[in-house]
């Protein structure tokens, strides 16, 4: 895990490895969700990482959705 600041407030940034494990997904997963926007990803170089609570709120979002089916 990494912490940046974005806008003056301070961010967790997760690994793939990290997001895998929070999401219990495969790699294959979470590239695919990675390439379809499914997961917001941020590049820095050669490595992606991934805003914790983007990620979380992609989450609650999916539960919602779920609910109102």
């Amino acid at each position: 895990m990494y912490k940046a600041n974005k806008n003056g407030k301070e961010i967790e940034l997760l690994t793939a490895k990290e997001v895998m494990q929070l999401l219990r997904i495969s790699k294959a997963t979470l590239i695919r969700w990675t390439k379809e926007g499914i997961l917001p990803s941020i590049k820095i170089g050669r490595r992606i990482l991934y805003d914790k609570n983007d990620i979380l709120e992609v989450v609650e979002k999916h539960k919602r959705g779920v609910k109102e089916k």
